[in-house]
């Protein structure tokens, strides 16, 4: 069983009147290490186009303390930028249209992509890694022949 993460009230006006019907709130380790060191995670693998990214990332909110509207005002941008996101020096966010599982399941992506980030960096001495530009995610979709459930 899935434990959903119930959002303060803040978050509920929020995402009130929007199309988000489900919001997944993580402490997972590598998503918050570059939340707690405020860098957004790049699109080092093009499956992050699943995730509603627009500037070929996963951004950052700036800090906001939890229960204020502090934090619903600092998410306002990052969640037009893309579906999920880092809360700085807190965690990750992921949001959905469908339902608690869907958003779950970004969350573990942003956790999956910030351990690759992570492992490139170390890989790589601390030279960033190449990540692929918004132009090209907007043209990638899967091969017509996979096909997924509920889609």
């Amino acid at each position: 069983k899935l434990l959903a993460y119930n959002p303060p009230a803040t978050l509920k006006r929020l995402f009130s009147g929007t199309d988000v019907n489900a919001i997944c709130h993580t402490h997972s380790m590598y998503a918050t290490t570059f939340a707690v060191l405020n860098k957004p995670i790049p699109a080092v693998v093009y499956e992050i186009a699943n995730l509603g990214v627009t500037k070929s990332r996963i951004p950052v909110a700036p800090y906001g303390r939890p229960g204020t509207t502090d934090l619903s005002d600092s998410v306002i941008e990052p969640v037009q930028e893309a579906d999920v996101f880092l809360l700085q020096g807190h965690g990750a966010v992921a949001v959905s249209q469908g339902d608690i599982y869907d958003a779950y399941l970004r969350a573990a992506y942003i956790e999956e992509l910030a351990q690759l980030y992570y492992n490139a960096l170390c890989a790589g001495q601390g030279e960033e890694p190449y990540f692929f530009p918004p132009e090209e995610l907007q043209k990638w979709e899967y091969p017509s022949q996979i096909k997924f459930p509920n889609k």
